[in-house]
């Protein structure tokens, strides 16, 4: 089958851990960084834009997933691989989610999972789609 591919021309940024505040009341309240809910958010809408009458794969399909982000490079920068922090699983890890529901019922159905960090002048995501042939 032929890969799915979704690119969305926005600066990535990884899946932030999830914070937990104490109220006023005295009760702990977990909650999920706004950069985290925007970013998966506009994920999801391009999604849609690409593939507005796309059903999810159902659960039992198993998929590979590529995830590329490209990053904006940083000045005095010269190799092209982004060695430094945020790690990778945390690029793939939003990208999933954000696609939960979308792409597929269930982001457990990824078998395969690459990621790639690269800076290019062009920042964006690009993930590609397709069923596992193992």
């Amino acid at each position: 089958m032929t890969p799915i591919t979704l690119v969305v021309p926005v600066v990535p940024v990884p899946k932030a851990r999830p914070r937990t505040v104490t109220t006023k009341q005295g009760k702990r309240r977990t909650y999920t960084p706004e950069t985290t809910v925007e970013a998966e958010d506009t994920i999801g809408r391009y999604w849609n834009q690409a593939y507005p009458h796309r059903a999810p794969w159902p659960r039992e399909t198993a998929l590979e997933v590529g995830v590329s982000v490209y990053l904006p490079k940083p000045k005095g920068i010269k190799r092209l691989w982004p060695t430094v922090r945020p790690d990778g699983d945390n690029y793939g890890k939003l990208a999933l989610d954000s696609l939960n529901g979308l792409a597929w019922e269930d982001d457990a159905q990824v078998v395969r999972m690459v990621v790639e960090k690269r800076y290019d002048a062009s920042p964006r995501w690009e993930i590609r789609i397709c069923e596992f042939q193992g």
